[in-house]
C-alpha cells in the first residue's frame, strides 16, 4: 500500500525526534495556502528574492536557497514553512536517496562523505511543497534545456505529476547545524 506525504512526514518527524534532534511542532491542516489568491504574492517574493541567480546557482544548492527563502515564504503565506530533507522519486529512479543509516552516519561522524547527495524542499502544514531547485537540478544532469531552468514545484506532494514523489526523512534545520557544530561541516 503507498503511503501519503502526511504519513511520510510524520515518520520523517518522529526519526527527527528519534535522533535526538530539535524537532519543530506541525500541526497539520486541510487548508490550502498554495491558492489562487496566495500565489501571486508568493511569485513576487520568490521574484526579489532569487533575482540574479541562474541555474547555475541553483543546482546543488537546495539547502542555501530552501533556507533562505524559509522565513519569506513563511511571512508571505502566513504558515510555517519547514525545511525538509529526504528524496524525490522519479519515473526513472529515486533522486538522492540515502537510509535513515546515513544519516545517522553523518550525525555520528562515522562517514561524511556523501553530504552532498542531501535534498531539501519546504513543506507547509498543509503538505504542500515547494521546491524551487529539483527541476533546474535535473535539467542541468539530464541536458532538457533551458525551458526547465528555474521552474518550480508549489503543489500539495500527494498531487504531482508526471510520476514524482517526495519522501521526507527529516524536518528542520537541526541536522544541518548539528553535523557543523558536531564535524565542522558546513551546508550554508
Amino acid at each position: 500500500m503507498t503511503s501519503t506525504y502526511a504519513q511520510r512526514f510524520q515518520a520523517a518527524l518522529d526519526r527527527t525526534e528519534r535522533f535526538g534532534l530539535a524537532t519543530p511542532a506541525v500541526h497539520p491542516v486541510t487548508q490550502r495556502y498554495l491558492t489562487e489568491q496566495a500565489t501571486p504574492a508568493l511569485y513576487e517574493v520568490l521574484k526579489e528574492q532569487m533575482a540574479g541567480l541562474g541555474p547555475e546557482h541553483l543546482v546543488a544548492r537546495c539547502i542555501p536557497i530552501h533556507r533562505g527563502l524559509r522565513p519569506h515564504v513563511t511571512s508571505v503565506l502566513g504558515c510555517e514553512a519547514l525545511l525538509t530533507l529526504g528524496h524525490v522519486e522519479t519515473p526513472e529512479q529515486t533522486r538522492f536517496e540515502r537510509s535513515e543509516a546515513a544519516y545517522q552516519a553523518n550525525l555520528d561522524g562515522t562517514y561524511l562523505g556523501d553530504l552532498n547527495r542531501l535534498h531539501a524542499w519546504l513543506t507547509l502544514p498543509s503538505m504542500e511543497i515547494l521546491d524551487l531547485t529539483f527541476v533546474t537540478s535535473m535539467a542541468a544532469v539530464n541536458g532538457w534545456g533551458s525551458q526547465y531552468e528555474g521552474l518550480p514545484i508549489l503543489s500539495h506532494a500527494d498531487e504531482l505529476k508526471d510520476g514524482l514523489a517526495y519522501h521526507p526523512m527529516l524536518v528542520g534545520p537541526a541536522f544541518l547545524a548539528e553535523v557543523a557544530v558536531r564535524h565542522g561541516v558546513a551546508m550554508l
